[in-house]
């Protein structure tokens, strides 16, 4: 017969802060990438992440005209007028309702309606967030005339 161990109350804290520790390790895992931004382009164009982790995304804009970065899911039920586009977008955004920081000229901006980054030319810009939901969408800018000559990518999340 086994006999079990019984833990006094000192053994019980390092137990649960043992478990504490192994928990925050897990869920403090970061997932950061820099996004070059040019003239009607990303680079890359596609970043694959993991559910559940922090993701640190850093736009760097090197093109001489603003560019926007806005997320959501991919897929036919876009609308393609300009108008449209765009509120279907803010409303289907893979970031509405998740907790985003935006880090922009020294200036921090945090959270759950944070639906579009737009990035001044020569400036950078770090969006951190937590996806929830897997799935593929897609980025874009969707300043008129961008999306339509190919700025745009993939955001994977698996």
């Amino acid at each position: 017969m086994r006999r079990m161990r019984r833990f006094g109350p000192t053994g019980l804290l390092v137990a649960a802060l043992l478990a504490l520790l192994a928990a925050g390790a897990q869920g403090a895992r970061r997932q950061a990438f820099t996004v070059v931004m040019g003239e009607y382009s990303f680079d890359p164009a596609t970043l694959t992440v993991s559910a559940g982790s922090q993701v640190e995304i850093t736009l760097v804009n090197q093109g001489r005209l603003p560019h926007e970065f806005m997320v959501y899911p991919s897929g036919p039920n876009m609308p393609m007028e300009r108008k449209e586009m765009h509120e279907w977008v803010e409303a289907n955004s893979m970031l509405k309702g998740v907790e985003t920081t935006v880090e922009v000229d020294g200036n921090t901006i945090s959270g759950t309606e944070i639906m579009e980054v737009v990035v001044k030319p020569g400036a950078r810009v770090s969006i951190r967030f937590v996806p929830a939901r897997t799935g593929t969408f897609e980025f874009a800018c969707l300043i008129p005339g961008h999306y339509e000559q190919g700025q745009k990518g993939q955001l994977i999340v698996k």
